[in-house]
């Protein structure tokens, strides 16, 4: 009948459409360096992608559950992950964190940045089934290590300078006979020491 084969060529449309969103998807987390993930509590089955599982370090079709995760995060982080994870679990909104991992293949420690949010369509007794991202931050960390220790750096010697500059006037204030002559000498010292 007409409208049964409309309504298949209808699914064959949107099954297509799925799959060429899929494929964009994919290709998009791929080319950017970002895996996804979801995880349903209630059966305990998680779906991955294979940049989720190499920043993890893990093999293909491994066993993986957040259980299983706060293995691999840094110990001292541990308790902060677990908290924000538990609150993901009952929130109704996306949630974000970041922290430090072991990989599970080579101990390589990892500072990695994971968002997510629940997927309320399928809750259960356990909770929502949850999917997110997951992107591997280390280089973007020590970044932001380096700087935090150049503009500290920076702090220091600019307040070294400071107390130099500082001792140049009081020095020159005690020896100066007018403050005209004063700033000659001190004018004369300072393109000293900028010259220096």
């Amino acid at each position: 009948s007409a409208a049964l084969s409309g309504l298949v060529e209808a699914v064959r449309s949107r099954e297509a459409a799925l799959h060429q969103g899929a494929t964009r998807l994919r290709l998009a987390t791929e080319g950017a360096g970002i895996g996804a993930w979801e995880y349903d509590p209630q059966t305990g089955l998680s779906l991955r992608s294979p940049r989720h599982d190499a920043i993890f370090g893990l093999a293909t079709g491994a066993a993986w559950s957040p259980r299983l995760f706060l293995r691999q995060v840094a110990r001292e982080e541990r308790g902060a992950v677990l908290a924000v994870l538990r609150e993901a679990g009952r929130a109704s909104g996306e949630w974000r964190l970041q922290c430090r991992i072991r990989r599970a293949d080579d101990g390589a420690e990892r500072w990695v940045a994971l968002r997510g949010a629940p997927l309320r369509e399928a809750c259960g007794a356990e909770g929502p089934r949850q999917a997110g991202i997951v992107e591997d931050v280390t280089e973007r960390r020590r970044t932001e290590q380096a700087l935090e220790l150049l503009v500290r750096e920076l702090d220091h010697r600019v307040k070294n300078q400071f107390a130099v500059f500082d001792s140049l006037v009081q020095f020159t204030a005690r020896t100066a006979p007018d403050p005209a002559a004063m700033a000659a000498v001190l004018r004369g010292r300072l393109r000293a020491l900028g010259a220096a």
